[in-house]
């Protein structure tokens, strides 16, 4: 089995998607304790990343000179909703813009707190409202 991933940047430079192998997915699983779990006498289903996930990984080169991902880490994803947009920048100051905020119920664990900062260049060029619902990383 294999799959791809696709990425803007690696689309750019390489002209294609990346290639994935199965036992990349297999490495991923194992390393983040996502390995799937069989039933006594049944075959263990195989891997799985999802379409969506977010994944970190390095490019190496096949002997034909295609991308292939290796070293592939999925990046947790968050929902949460805007409580406080970033400013937008203002060119007459030298200061920074004033960062907002995001309020994620599923932040508690793995950072403790409920609050994520949220700068403007993070938000590229959309243009967020107080409770609007967004995902991020």
């Amino acid at each position: 089995g294999f799959g791809f991933i696709a990425s803007e940047a690696t689309a750019t430079r390489f002209g294609r998607d990346v290639y994935i192998a199965k036992a990349e997915v297999q490495m991923l699983a194992a390393a983040e304790g996502r390995a799937p779990v069989s039933h006594a006498g049944e075959k263990p289903p195989p891997p799985s990343l999802e379409e969506e996930d977010l994944v970190r990984f390095r490019v190496r080169l096949s002997a034909e000179g295609y991308p292939q991902a290796e070293g592939i880490r999925c990046i947790q994803k968050f929902q949460g909703s805007v409580i406080e947009p970033p400013a937008e920048e203002d060119p007459s100051t030298n200061a920074p813009p004033a960062c907002g905020r995001i309020l994620s119920d599923g932040l508690m664990g793995p950072t403790g707190a409920r609050e994520a900062i949220l700068t403007r260049a993070a938000c590229g060029r959309a243009r967020l409202l107080p409770g609007d619902r967004v995902t991020f990383c």
